[in-house]
Parts: C-alpha cells; structure tokens; sequence
C-alpha cells in the first residue's frame, strides 16, 4: 500500500450494523432529518431529542451529536447539508468528508450512514439515488485521507499504524 493512500472499506446494509461507533443522519435546514425508518428505536429517540429542544445543524457540514444509551453505545449524527434548494452532488460530497473528519476526530472506526434520496436529478445515465450514494462515498474517501509521505522517519507519527476506516450505508433499496 501506498503510504498516501486511504484504508477505507465500503459496505452497503439494509439495516444499521450493531458494531457502528457512530450513525450519521444527513438534514436539510428547513427540513426533518431524513432516512429515521431506518433507524432502530433508541436512535430515532435521540434523533427527536435534537430535534425537540432545536438543536439541529443549520449550516452545511455542522455536526449536531448526541449519545444513544443502549447498549452497544454509540453516537447519533445530524450532519447539516443547508438549505434544501442547494443541496447538489458537491453538498453530498462536502458531508460525507465532514463525517469521515468526525470519525477521525472522535477515534471511530466504523461509522454507519444513512442514505436519503435528496438530489432531484442525477448525472447522465444516473438515477438520483446513485449520484447520492457516489457523492457520499467520494467524500468520504476524500476526507479520510491521510498525507504522510513528508513527515519524516523520525515522526511517532509514522510509526503508528494508521487504523482502517469503516463506512456502512444504510439505505432500504440496496
């Protein structure tokens, strides 16, 4: 492996994996946040709690957080994507690197997003659905790399193994 290259693996589910350290929920400003049917129970709880007391991201890319209890526990996201009549490719793209920072940022491994139908038209020869999931897997990728060809041999940081990031979407038409 290159020493600039991204250790990321991709999956697609049906339902959230059990082993996420994180779920994340995209969200338009004016809207509720998207894809809670895929969610268990405990999340979708914490998701409204958010959302009751307002605290909802209204900028792109701003990351609201709260911890779900049950066990195993772990960490629901609302990622912002602004306001619905802009939300493009390139705002699917700029979300998926800010969850991939998130991760890296809180020490997370596996991260769990949750797939919306937001685009109102893909590229050519795309349905919407596959424009959205290539945005996010893009951005994902982009924002978990890491450059560590110039910092030196003697860096603790090279040293370090650098841990393989784990991206599950969630979506129902997988």
């Amino acid at each position: 492996m290159i020493s600039t290259s991204t250790d990321v693996t991709i999956e697609l589910s049906k339902k959230v994996p059990a082993k996420a350290g994180a779920v994340a929920v995209l969200t338009a400003r004016e809207g509720p946040p998207q894809g809670l049917d895929l969610l268990p129970q405990s999340d979708r709880a914490a998701v409204q709690a958010l959302v009751d007391v307002k605290a909802l991201p209204a900028r792109p890319n701003e990351i609201a957080s709260q911890i779900v209890q049950q066990r195993p526990m772990h960490r629901v996201w609302i990622v912002g994507l602004g306001e619905s009549k802009k939300i493009s490719a390139q705002s699917l793209r700029e979300a998926g690197a800010a969850v991939a920072k998130h991760a890296r940022r809180h020490k997370l491994e596996h991260v769990a997003l949750i797939v919306p139908d937001l685009l109102q038209h893909g590229g050519p020869g795309e349905t919407s659905y596959q424009s959205t999931l290539e945005a996010l897997v893009t951005g994902f990728l982009l924002g978990s790399f890491t450059f560590r060809e110039y910092k030196g041999s003697a860096s603790k940081i090279d040293k370090q193994t650098p841990s393989q990031a784990r991206l599950t979407l969630v979506a129902s038409n997988t």
